[in-house]
This record gives structure tokens, sequence and C-alpha cells, in this order.
């Protein structure tokens, strides 16, 4: 379930960037801004083998700035439907989802992926038009396990995985049950990590809004703080209670000055 997931994600960002820049250019022209030969001078043996790109689908253009991509990409009416797929995609694996206590199956995950490459079909159909190097191709027609094969990935191999909670590794073969009990309203959070890589990094004790609000409480102490050292120490002078007139004046019923004459 974890691997389905990391691929759902992966699937729905390199299908973004397909659906904003086109697909994606021949390594040795990755990062250039034309696709012709740029070196036409120097002698074939020393020539990289450049593959051929795919017929050009679409009929508009949009300026990869990173230069990764054609800029070849599909008719609007096209890319906002499978764009929707997309949004669908990722509200389904959204930590949003955990937090609403929705629960998360393995078929819905392989539905999704299915959408996903419904949506594909419907602007690129047969996989016309898409490089073989084209990830988003790569992801569906899975003809490479590169998830797993990246160091990067949060991909695990099945027989390489360590499931820990609470600084615990729980081993292969046994139950759940047999570490946190049989009570089923029991809440746990676990991790996966690669076998032999120790526990995983501890979880903050709390969560990014509290930390927020935080730092906003301790910035304003801040403030105040420096803003009473800036203070000269005889400002109370100015206070109304400090006034020595005041007594005089409250005796005379106002601040009304009273002249007197001696006789």
């Amino acid at each position: 379930m974890n691997n389905l997931r990391v691929k759902v994600d992966h699937i729905s960002r390199t299908l973004e960037d397909l659906l904003k820049f086109g697909p994606l250019k021949p390594e040795a022209l990755r990062g250039l801004k034309i696709t012709e030969n740029l070196e036409p001078d120097i002698e074939d043996k020393y020539k990289v083998p450049i593959p051929k790109m795919p017929d050009k689908i679409g009929t508009r253009y949009n300026d990869d700035p990173s230069g990764q991509r054609t800029g070849w990409i599909l008719e609007e009416d096209v890319t906002t439907t499978i764009l929707q797929g997309v949004l669908d995609a990722k509200k389904y694996i959204s930590i949003s989802r955990v937090e609403d206590k929705q629960l998360t199956t393995v078929k819905e995950l392989l539905d999704t992926i299915e959408m996903l490459k419904a949506g594909v079909m419907i602007g690129y159909t047969g996989y016309y038009g898409l490089p073989e190097w084209e990830p988003v191709k790569f992801l569906l027609e899975n003809k490479e396990d590169i998830l797993q094969n990246d160091p990067n990935s949060d991909c695990f191999k099945h027989d390489l995985a360590v499931l820990w909670c609470a600084g615990k590794e729980y081993e292969r073969g046994k139950f759940l049950c047999d570490y946190i009990g049989k009570n089923e309203k029991t809440k746990i959070v676990c991790k996966l990590t690669n076998k032999g890589s120790g526990a995983p990094v501890r979880e903050p004790l709390i969560d990014k809004e509290t930390h927020q609000k935080m730092l906003a409480y301790y910035f304003k102490k801040q403030e105040q703080q420096k803003k009473l050292e800036n203070e000269n120490d005889d400002s109370y002078l100015n206070s109304q209670w400090a006034d020595p007139k005041n007594l005089k004046k409250h005796l005379h019923n106002g601040d009304k000055d009273i002249k007197w004459k001696f006789k």
C-alpha cells in the first residue's frame, strides 16, 4: 500500500509536468533551447546519438524555462479534464484523509492509477506522441521498477522493509495484536524503513500549526521587551499619577487655578 501511494504521487506530479510543458526531451538535449543537431562540424564518431522524438501531439506551445521538455502541450479542454483526475488522485492520498479517519484500500489505489492511465489515453492514445523515456509511460506500464531502485524514493522492497512503532521493531511473522493487544480502537503511528537502517527519526512532539503559534507568541513577547528597554527610566513622570500637582487639583475640585489674595 505504501508503494502504491508513492506511485500515485509520482504519476500525478510527472503528469502535471507533461500537461504543462509537454513530453520530455532526449537526455542529450535536456536544458537546451533547440532540438536540432547542435554540433554539425564534429565528426560522426564523436557525436552523441540522439534518439528521435515521436510525432508532435497537441496544437499549443508552452516554453519550459528549464529546457527539460519540448513545450508541445494538448488542447485546453483535454488538459483540464486530465488535470481534474490528477487533483482527485492527490486528494485520495492526502494526509487529510487520515485526519478525517477515511479508509484507504489497495483496490482504490489501483483504481486511481487506472483513472490516471485513462486520462493519459485521452490525450495520448496508445501512448502515441510519448517517447520511451517519458516517466509517466514508465510508471503506468511498469516497464522498470524505477521507484524502488531510486534511493531517494519512499518505496520499499517487500523483503527488505521493516516496520517500526514506538521505537520498537516489529518482527515478521507476528501479528499486530502481539504488540498492541486486541483492542480494535487502539491507534498507532508506524513507519517503514529499510532493513538494517535502524530506528526512524521520531516525529516532533508538537504539530506544525502549534509550532507556528508558539513562534508568533514568543516574537510578540520579544518585541514588547525591546520596547520596554528602549523607553527611558523616567517615562513614568508623564503619567497622571506622578503629577506633583495632582493632589492640589483634586482638593480644589477641578483643574481651575485658584488665586489667593492676602490683605
